[in-house]
């Protein structure tokens, strides 16, 4: 995922938190605000409670990443997203994860249907 398309202060986080609306799902959560930037951003947290090994935290985070750069372009703009791994997420799938961030972000009106699907994921 390109830098412009990630949240990385902590300005950032904590404005999203305050401000932001929030969803859940049993795998992951999702905290969403307006940026007033023309580019929708992604923020990841998957802390301890998920893994208590850096290295399946850090497989966790990839694959969010690597789910959110595949939807960028079904999105809207102009909003920070911020995905929090809930503990069940580290014996999650590939596919489970993505149905869950997909839902997540349908439910919170992100999603653009309008937009065909991108060749990688039919």
């Amino acid at each position: 995922m390109d830098r412009e398309h990630r949240v990385r202060r902590r300005d950032d986080f904590a404005r999203v938190r305050r401000e932001g609306r929030r969803l859940a799902h049993p795998l992951l959560r999702l905290q969403w605000a307006p940026n007033a930037l023309p580019v929708t951003r992604f923020g990841f947290i998957v802390g301890k409670r998920v893994a208590m090994r850096a290295h399946e935290r850090n497989l966790v985070r990839r694959r969010l990443r690597e789910l959110a750069r595949a939807e960028l372009a079904r999105l809207g703009t102009g909003y920070d997203v911020i995905v929090a791994a809930q503990p069940p997420a580290k014996g999650a799938s590939y596919q489970e994860l993505g149905t869950a961030l997909r839902t997540l972000l349908q439910r919170a009106r992100l999603w653009r249907a309008d937009v065909p699907e991108s060749p990688a994921r039919r």
